[in-house]
This record gives structure tokens, sequence and C-alpha cells, in this order.
């Protein structure tokens, strides 16, 4: 099983979960985005001298924040034999730490929380031990219920 977001990818094998949150590289989107504040810029032609920083800006912003999140990413890995979870944080694809949130997987201990903020709700996927694990932020319903689905289905 393979399933793909914009924001988070869930692969499954037979002695594994894995869910990441890598942003993947949208060649398109980084070269239209900073090309529409451009376009924008051109209709305050008479403040070219506030408006041609504030674009670069914005535009330099943008394309630091997609190239780092392609970068930075987390995985949350379940073995599905041994019932261990998880927490590996990557650059480049290569490991920089590896957290073991716990030794075996109950599927009672997941929760989501909703997180309300301007106007949408989003939830957070969120592990209890002695401690609480914030895993991955979800943007819809659908996504949610299909990670809970997945995760009653291991443990």
């Amino acid at each position: 099983m393979n399933k793909n977001s914009t924001y988070f990818h869930v692969i499954e094998t037979e002695n594994e979960l894995i869910i990441d949150d890598r942003l993947e590289v949208n060649w398109k989107e980084i070269i239209f985005y900073p090309l529409s504040f451009f376009y924008m810029g051109f209709y305050f032609r008479e403040q070219w001298f506030v408006i041609l920083p504030l674009v670069l800006l914005v535009s330099i912003s943008y394309l630091f924040f997609r190239f780092f999140a392609w970068v930075f990413y987390k995985e949350i890995r379940i073995n599905k034999i041994s019932k261990r979870i998880e927490k590996t944080h990557f650059f480049i694809k290569r490991e920089r730490s590896t957290i073991l949130i716990d030794a075996v997987f109950s599927s009672s201990n997941i929760s989501f929380v909703n997180l309300e903020r301007s106007g949408g709700v989003k939830y957070l996927l969120r592990y209890s031990t002695y401690k609480k694990h914030d895993l991955l932020v979800v943007k819809s319903e659908e996504d949610k219920m299909f990670i809970k689905a997945i995760l009653l289905q291991i443990g």
C-alpha cells in the first residue's frame, strides 16, 4: 500500500509502516509562485522602490521555506513484528536522530487533537505513553480517518 498526499506519505510493507512528512519538490510551484509576486509588483509601478524589495523578500523566503521543508523531515516507523514505534529525523535522506516512542505499539494510545486556527480545523496525531508525543499534523477529516484505520489495523 502506498498513499501519497501533498504533505504526508504512507508506505506499508509486510514488516513495517512508515509515515513521513517530507514535502516533495514541485518545480512548477517553485517557479510560478514567485513570478506571480513579480507580476503583482508591476501593478504598483509608481512605488517600485518599495514593492520590488518586498517582492524579492517574499519570493526568496518562499524558496527557502520549500527547500528546507524538502531537506528536513521526519518519519514515523511502526514495526509490525516487534510492535516498536519510532520517530526518526532526517537531513537529506541521512538519519540525524531516532527516538524510541514505545517498545510495544498500542492503538489505544493514539489520539487526534483538534487544532482550530484561522477558521479551519486541523488534527494533531498524538501518541501517549508516560509522555505525549506529537507526531503529525493532518489537514483533513478524510486523511485523519485514513491514518486512524491503518493504525487500528496494526495494533
